[in-house]
């Protein structure tokens, strides 16, 4: 289908789409690898739990010792990738997908109370709370990577839009907290600048991924 070799085009963008390290749901290799596939699974649990719990306009991160097991949660993915890399210990597609998830669940409660954050008034709404959410979402995060992993869904297209959404979301969410620390537009014009910026930005990834990459590979 035209739909689904579009996603595959999109994933090639940010990622290396290598088939051993990519997993199949419903007999298919997802659109990107399965370290990708954790990042944006995560991210896109954290965003819908930040929406669920009307913090969308969250103002600050979660108190500190929070933040500090968020913060946790960059290193195994980032410990995995390194040794691996450097041939220093085997990996799998497994430990790619689980270190993926946490590392993504933990960015969303930082990107959005900076989007949000008030430099001349106070900010007093943080994005997590407690430790029992940190947990139902550490709990639901790791379900979730299993769930791809094991091939427990079969639905390709639910998993391949979660991924490619949550990617477009995300880049226009960071366009959007450069564009409104630039600019004091009404709200939609500063919408449609960062909408200018994200398609900017994947315009070069894809004349990098055209005539760039084919000579570097």
């Amino acid at each position: 289908m035209e739909l689904e070799k579009i996603y595959y085009q999109f994933g090639a963008l940010i990622c290396h789409q290598i088939p051993d390290r990519t997993l199949h749901v419903g007999g298919k290799l997802l659109p990107v690898c399965a370290r990708d596939t954790g990042i944006y699974i995560g991210m896109f649990i954290a965003l819908i739990y930040l929406c669920l719990k009307g913090r969308w306009k969250c103002d600050k991160p979660p108190k500190l010792t929070l933040t500090v097991i968020l913060c946790i949660f960059f290193i195994p993915m980032g410990l995995d990738g390194i040794t691996s890399y450097l041939g220093l210990r085997p990996t799998t597609n497994m430990i790619r997908i689980i270190s993926g998830c946490f590392f993504g669940l933990a960015i969303p409660f930082f990107m959005i109370p900076i989007a949000n954050f008030k430099v001349s008034a106070p900010n007093t709404h943080p994005s997590l709370e407690s430790y029992k959410e940190l947990l139902i979402l550490g709990g639901t995060v790791l379900l979730a990577g299993l769930t791809v992993h094991n091939g427990w869904i079969h639905n390709w297209w639910f998993v391949s839009t979660i991924i490619v959404f949550t990617i477009l979301f995300i880049y226009f969410r960071i366009c959007y907290t450069i564009v409104v620390q630039l600019v004091n537009w009404p709200y939609i014009y500063r919408v449609l600048l960062a909408g200018l910026f994200e398609s900017i930005i994947f315009g070069m990834l894809f004349l990098f991924r055209i005539y760039v990459f084919p000579v570097l590979a």
